[in-house]
């Protein structure tokens, strides 16, 4: 596993002095956890999220305290928010969901959301327009309809 990451924050172009120091310290102790977060923050700014996700994956296998692995869990949720494949890959199983519970108002509020983040707002408006249609008093909804410039 240590390969992986080693490859993971070796290869392609990195942004900044601070996550070049980063990986150097990462490539200094591979062991430290403390560093492995480091550089999985950094990842994640810079939009790396492959990479990112790999340092967390082998952070999870060093040995860690409650703090660091309350930290790693909020980079993970960090990254599936974030991270545009993550998004379709949540749009997918909400489709899915979808495709068994067609008036499910919620889901179709929770797609849009996730095409916001994708800014593909033509997607998100017919969603959201869905839910409209299935619950027209759907607070919610009119709320983002209202807020949301389409």
């Amino acid at each position: 596993m240590l390969a992986v990451v080693v490859t993971a924050i070796t290869i392609g172009s990195t942004t900044g002095v601070k996550q070049s120091e980063a990986q150097a310290e990462v490539l200094r102790n591979p062991y430290g956890v403390e560093n492995n977060l480091r550089l999985a923050e950094m990842l994640l700014a810079s939009r790396q999220f492959e990479k990112a996700e790999r340092v967390l994956e082998y952070a999870l296998g060093l040995p860690y305290n409650f703090a660091q692995l309350t930290q790693i869990n909020e980079l993970k949720e960090t990254l599936v928010k974030t991270d545009p494949i993550q998004i379709k890959q949540q749009i997918t199983a909400w489709d899915k969901i979808l495709e068994n519970e067609p008036n499910y108002r919620d889901a179709y509020l929770t797609v849009t959301l996730l095409y916001l983040k994708l800014n593909n707002k033509s997607k998100a408006r017919e969603y959201l327009q869905k839910a409209v249609e299935i619950d027209p008093n759907y607070q919610a909804a009119l709320d983002l309809e209202k807020f949301t410039l389409f």
